[in-house]
């Protein structure tokens, strides 16, 4: 298949796989989530401060950790570049309490903000 990928310019777009554009959320939601996340418990097994820190930044209306996009599969849920998902976790008021990220097959952490 990568051959066929690599050598046949007519057919590879049908070949490679794409990112779905995501559904459309509003600002307002968007820029809730833009922050620092701390895990809040030790991955079982993992050094401390595993995995570190990271932030999550708005802009131009797209999410993003570091250089990557958030694609966004709902109001709160957004896909990573690696397929995995985060799903923010808001509290009575309305307002982000932390978020779940999945970090292998078998293990989610939660993450608070800071």
């Amino acid at each position: 298949m990568l051959e066929g990928v690599c050598e046949n310019e007519k057919d590879a777009p049908h070949l490679v796989g794409r990112m779905s554009p995501g559904v459309k959320v509003s600002p307002t939601i968007l820029a809730k989530y833009a922050g620092t996340y701390e895990m809040r418990d030790p991955v079982p097994g993992m050094p401390p401060g595993f995995p570190p820190p990271f932030t999550i930044s708005l802009t131009d209306g797209q999410l993003y950790v570091g250089a990557l996009p958030l694609i966004p599969q709902s109001e709160t849920t957004f896909q990573e570049f690696d397929g995995r998902l985060l799903e923010f976790s808001l509290d009575g008021s309305g307002a982000v309490s932390g978020l779940t990220r999945v970090i292998s097959d078998s293990q989610s952490g939660f993450f608070h903000k800071h």
